[in-house]
């Protein structure tokens, strides 16, 4: 009984984990890409619009509170990662479709 009581707790921890991992690395690089395109003139091949940035920042801070979610046992592990897997989805597709 103690064994599936740890093996429940370290899935909540490690895919909260996880998901927070990656929502990090998604809202540091599309703040990253915003702050060159205002701030320095050398990305010029590719232009995504401010409002898909925005987006996905805002898609990112919604998988640090869904990851922050899962480690508070607020919500199934399975569930959050499924939601996550989503929402980084959809924002990965706005900006192929949106690439000026």
């Amino acid at each position: 009984m103690i064994e599936k009581i740890n093996r429940l707790i370290g899935n909540y921890i490690v895919i909260g984990i996880s998901q927070l991992v990656l929502s990090i690395i998604m809202i540091l690089t599309n703040a990253h890409i915003f702050y060159l395109y205002h701030f320095n003139r050398d990305l010029d091949r590719i232009k995504y619009p401010d409002w898909i940035l925005v987006a996905n920042i805002l898609i990112g801070v919604i998988g640090l509170l869904l990851g922050f979610a899962t480690i508070g046992k607020k919500m199934s592990p399975r569930k959050s990662f499924y939601l996550v897997l989503a929402i980084v989805f959809i924002g990965n597709f706005l900006k192929k479709i949106f690439v000026i």
